[in-house]
């Protein structure tokens, strides 16, 4: 024979019988618990304050050193500008004294001076004249002297 448990049809009810059966009340299904939230996994980007001042110092010196071969280069372009500058003044120079020296005639010079009254230097003569020293250049002047001197003329 056929165990209780085995034979399950017999137990449900089935339209056609006689008497009607109530539903049995369906157990209520477990609840389940709720799985507990993992915490939100935040991505935290730690930042060395040594290290953002060292990247902020090379950034500043990047710019200075850029700003400063600017100028290096404007100062070399004027460098340049001004060299050109002096050749060709100095051949401007060389110009003028080619039409200074071939300009003038020496000896027609020479004869408009005599004739003005100048003489030439040889025909001068010349004296030599000796001051005796005075009594104040000879007195003997102390250290302080000298210091009281220096001071003021440093202040005048």
């Amino acid at each position: 024979m056929a165990r209780n448990s085995d034979i399950q049809y017999i137990r449900l009810y089935t339209d056609g019988s006689a008497a009607r059966q109530i539903d049995e009340p369906r157990p209520l299904p477990k609840k389940r618990k709720k799985p507990r939230p993992r915490p939100v996994k935040t991505v935290a980007i730690h930042i060395d304050p040594l290290a953002l001042g060292g990247i902020v110092v090379a950034l500043v010196m990047l710019v200075m050193m850029a700003v400063g071969m600017a100028r290096l280069d404007s100062a070399n372009q004027e460098l340049e500008q001004m060299e050109n500058y002096v050749l060709q003044l100095q051949q401007e120079n060389l110009d003028l004294q080619d039409t200074f020296d071939h300009g003038y005639d020496l000896e027609e010079v020479r004869r408009s001076a005599m004739a003005l009254g100048l003489v030439p230097e040889e025909e001068v003569p010349h004296v030599q004249i000796q001051l005796p020293q005075s009594a104040d250049a000879q007195e003997n002047v102390s250290w302080w002297d000298h210091f009281l001197v220096f001071l003021t003329q440093l202040f005048a």
